[in-house]
């Protein structure tokens, strides 16, 4: 036991150092497609030591450029549909349309989230942003997103984890939520279902790899 354990653990080194070195395909699933936001002096988003691109057609061609020296093929973009479009416009190739929204998912939203989907405008419902209106994502008012993603195989990315530093206090965000396992009931009503969780659920780790254990991914 002790002998594999090394193994693995020089397998791990090895692997994880020609990773880097070679930079692998990768495919970014939770990029922002943001505009600069006026807000110069806001460090919850924009720590101090971080340089803030001058102008918004800055930050997406900085943007590529890190995705060239990094090697992502690809990523998943989500922000207002103007700037998912006009990133997607400028480098057709890379960028995957995604979704975000602060609406809540009544009949109508999601009726008009349809025809979008059907038109081609949205490939992947993420990010959604619901536990910053303090939702669980087994909240029954969750539903009808979920069942439409299964209707269309439409993957979905849902904010489970961090936010700035005191958001609790300024919005209806709350820890609990980041709870992975909040999520069991959802795959069980679910079963085709494709979602993945922006953060990881972190810092609520052993939970996420408790709920990937029970999906038979560990």
């Amino acid at each position: 036991m002790k002998c594999f354990k090394c193994s693995l653990i020089c397998f791990l080194l090895f692997t994880g150092n020609n990773f880097a070195q070679k930079h692998l395909p990768i495919i970014d699933v939770h990029l922002h497609a943001y505009t600069i936001w006026p807000v110069e002096n806001d460090t919850a988003w924009y720590p101090s030591k971080f340089k803030r691109p001058g102008s918004s057609q800055e930050l997406l061609r900085q943007s590529l450029a890190a995705m060239d020296r990094y090697n992502v093929v690809k990523a998943v973009i989500s922000g207002s549909p103007e700037t998912v479009l006009k990133w997607k416009t400028v480098a057709p190739d890379r960028f995957i349309n995604g979704y975000e929204s602060f609406e809540p998912f009544t009949i109508d939203h999601i009726e008009r989230l349809r025809q979008r989907i059907i038109s081609g405008e949205v490939k992947v419902l993420a990010e959604i942003v619901t536990q910053y209106m303090g939702v669980s994502p087994s909240d029954s008012t969750m539903e009808p997103l979920y069942k439409l993603a299964e209707e269309y195989d439409i993957p979905i990315g849902i904010h489970m984890g961090p936010g700035p530093p005191g958001i609790a206090y300024t919005t209806d965000y709350r820890s609990r939520l980041s709870n992975p396992l909040l999520l069991e009931e959802v795959f069980i009503r679910h079963p085709k279902l494709r979602l993945y969780i922006m953060h990881a659920g972190w810092p609520m780790l052993d939970d996420m790899v408790f709920q990937l254990y029970k999906a038979g991914f560990c």
